[in-house]
């Protein structure tokens, strides 16, 4: 496959052509099932579709056969990271560590995983070894996350942003963290006029690269509040390996929290965040060739019964073996008819906490994704009122849903948890309570909180900053 050969394939997966990218690259495989860069590409195709199990295969093969390449290893970490398997992510990262010594991104993402699996000494280390290399953009990605571990850097972190902050060649993403970490620096530092600044520019920055604002989705949120009662056969999933456990509801509500509290139940498995229930819309809506939630007044026992097969196939990796297992998004919130279709029994979990301390959470959060609601305190109240209204929606078709306060979880966990659990049919376990001592990986922006005791300076933390912030009378 030539160099022109190449681009154009990798155009046609920038353009979501996937079938057509695929043909090339498997074309060249016909004269050499060996090419490096047809394997890659189709690991690239096969880990935007979600076919993990495809991606590890092709990475391994493309390992093998540039062993001097950097990317393919962070690749292949990235793939077994998405089907859970840490055990091969940390292998895999201290191989590469080994391999290329003071790689600076290979450090950066070995420390990364380190906090997701709670090694907070380790990342330490980490992220202070790539500091002490030359400067580059990754350093402020480190400060980032190091002033979240180590309180001890955070006024050295402060000055150190403050001076790379007269670079005029920062790319927006830089400078977009750069903000976030002197936003986190000042809170710490109780300057919450100068946080509130540095927060604004940050989300400022942020909101630039959003492709859509939040009121653009006001159709498919209309859309969703027209969806009657199912007509549907109800599916019999009593005979299921294990039985889902959704926790829905807006960003940044303590779902985290819940879902490690109850990981630490004998017969319950935290998944985190994925993305199968999204895959397993998609899937319905391709079978019946209707948009969401057009498609749901098509549904048949087949359709049905592949979709549920495909999300349980998939989520296997995560159950270990126990009766119910945990899948937090949070913006499945969108999708309960489906949830409700797939799997009758499933349990779903509306956590609602105090709206105006989820907004500023979210706005004084770096979240990677786009989205102009995790970056707009304007946009967020909007999103909002999506949410609510659809949730009363969802309430009124489906009154077993189960709706938990945060701040209840906060205040009187043991009550909590034990309504929760006995609604699964399950006895109270006391380990639930104890989930500062779990070892269980965490990979989301609470990793850090939820190693803690249960503490509550979150609760009204808002309130510090509405005298110098306007917007956070949108919530009141």
């Amino acid at each position: 496959m030539t160099s022109t050969e190449l681009q154009h394939a990798y155009d046609l997966i920038q353009q979501g052509q996937f079938a057509k990218a695929a043909a090339l690259y498997k074309q060249r495989l016909t004269h050499n099932n060996r090419d490096p860069y047809a394997h890659l590409g189709l690991a690239t195709i096969a880990m935007q579709q979600l076919n993990y199990d495809q991606a590890i295969a092709h990475l391994q093969l493309v390992c093998q056969l540039l062993p001097d390449e950097v990317s393919p290893l962070l690749q292949l970490a990235d793939a077994f990271h998405a089907v859970g398997s840490h055990q091969d992510v940390t292998t895999l990262l201290n191989y590469a560590h080994k391999r290329f010594t003071n790689h600076a991104e290979i450090q950066y993402r070995l420390a990364k995983h380190c906090v997701v699996l709670g090694r907070t000494d380790a990342a330490v280390a980490l992220f202070t070894q790539v500091l002490a290399s030359p400067f580059s953009e990754i350093h402020l990605f480190c400060w980032f996350e190091l002033v979240k571990i180590d309180a001890n850097t955070i006024d050295h972190a402060f000055e150190q942003c403050l001076q790379i902050q007269q670079n005029k060649n920062l790319s927006i993403h830089a400078k977009i963290v750069m903000n976030y970490t002197l936003g986190y620096c000042a809170d710490k530092q109780k300057n919450m006029v100068q946080a509130a600044d540095f927060l604004k520019q940050a989300n400022q920055l942020q909101l630039k690269l959003c492709q859509i604002s939040t009121l653009k989705m006001a159709p498919f949120y209309d859309a969703l509040l027209r969806v009657h009662a199912p007509h549907h056969p109800k599916r019999d999933d009593s005979n299921d390996p294990f039985r889902p456990i959704f926790i829905i509801g807006l960003p940044r509500t303590g779902s985290s929290l819940l879902a490690q509290m109850l990981d630490c139940h004998s017969q319950i498995s935290n998944a985190g965040e994925q993305p199968f229930l999204a895959r397993a819309c998609e899937l319905i809506q391709h079978q019946l060739q209707l948009p969401y939630p057009d498609c749901l007044t098509k549904l048949s026992t087949s359709v049905i019964e592949q979709a549920a097969h495909y999300y349980l196939n998939e989520m296997r990796r995560f159950n270990k073996g126990k009766s119910f297992v945990i899948d937090k998004l949070p913006a499945n919130f969108q999708s309960v008819p489906v949830i409700k279709a797939l799997f009758p029994n499933a349990i779903v979990i509306d956590l609602k906490r105090r709206v105006s301390d989820v907004a500023w959470s979210i706005y004084e959060n770096y979240f990677a994704e786009n989205e102009p609601y995790f970056c707009s305190l304007e946009e967020m109240a909007r999103y909002n009122q999506y949410y609510l209204k659809t949730m009363d929606h969802w309430l009124e078709l489906y009154p077993d849903i189960i709706t938990l306060e945060y701040e209840n979880l906060i205040n009187d966990p043991a009550a909590t948890l034990q309504s929760v659990i006995h609604r699964c049919g399950l006895d109270f376990e006391a380990a639930c309570l104890h989930h500062d001592q779990s070892t269980s990986a965490v990979d989301t922006l609470s990793s850090l909180q939820v190693r803690r005791p249960i503490y509550k300076s979150a609760v009204a933390r808002s309130d510090q900053y509405r005298p110098f912030v306007t917007e956070l009378s949108l919530f009141e």
